[in-house]
């Protein structure tokens, strides 16, 4: 199963193109704008569930979800107050429930929280709720190495999901790497302003024979697709008819 999340900094009907290019199986997808242009019919099937992150007049950035057979999409309850989330049940060879996340600027939040506090609120309010395997994922705009606050809070919210057996697949991966090495976030499209924050926390027993890819500089920023680049993280799921992807 490949997993991806990406936010595409609007403009997504002329960029899902890019995303399909991924042949991704679960995408988390952020600032994607509405959707009006319909699917490639050269794609396999493909179900979304796309939710507005800011409620006010102007504003046209999502939270989308989407899938591509055998997985499916539907949308679970939204959160009051947490505007920020997407809960979205996936259901296929294996079922979960993925939780999507782009963190708001303060202006956009009730309580004026912070980036990671309002992954915390997740953490705490809604992870709870479900019972068997959960995906967050999205842009938590976290760590930020100018928030100590906010940085220290965001490492405590990965302790947290820890707790309940999610690890990020950066991490699993990677092993204690600098994030940097591998930056999401090239803030204002430039080379010199590094940083990681786009994240897929995943079960912890999905990573034993797992691959991660962060796309590159060259390929996703200087080619103006975005000012972000894409997590994948490919999981093997043995018993499930899921094999392990094949090295190219």
């Amino acid at each position: 199963m490949r997993l991806v999340t990406w936010n595409c900094n609007e403009g997504f009907d002329r960029k899902f193109l890019h995303l399909l290019d991924l042949d991704f199986d679960i995408a988390v997808v952020t600032e994607c704008g509405p959707f009006e242009s319909g699917f490639d019919e050269a794609s396999r099937e493909v179900s979304a569930v796309l939710k507005l992150a800011v409620d006010q007049p102007g504003h046209t950035k999502h939270i989308g979800v989407f899938a591509q057979e055998p997985w499916h999409v539907r949308p679970l309850p939204l959160v009051p107050g947490q505007p920020w989330v997407l809960p979205v049940r996936v259901n296929g060879p294996v079922d979960f429930t993925v939780l999507a996340v782009w963190a708001l600027g303060r202006e956009w939040v009730a309580e004026r929280l912070s980036y990671a506090a309002q992954t915390a609120r997740v953490v705490a309010d809604l992870l709870p709720e479900f019972d068997g395997p959960v995906v967050l994922a999205g842009d938590l705009n976290a760590p930020i190495a100018s928030s100590p606050a906010d940085a220290r809070r965001h490492e405590e919210s990965a302790r947290q999901l820890a707790n309940r057996g999610l690890v990020s697949a950066f991490t699993a991966a990677r092993g204690d790497v600098d994030p940097l090495t591998e930056p999401t976030l090239y803030h204002q499209r430039k080379f010199d302003r590094p940083f990681h924050i786009d994240h897929l926390f995943v079960p912890k027993e999905w990573t034993g024979d797992m691959d991660v890819t962060v796309g590159t500089y060259a390929e996703w920023i200087a080619t103006r697709r975005s000012d972000h680049v894409p997590v994948i993280a490919d999981v093997a799921m043995p018993g499930f008819g899921i094999e392990p992807p094949v090295s190219s």
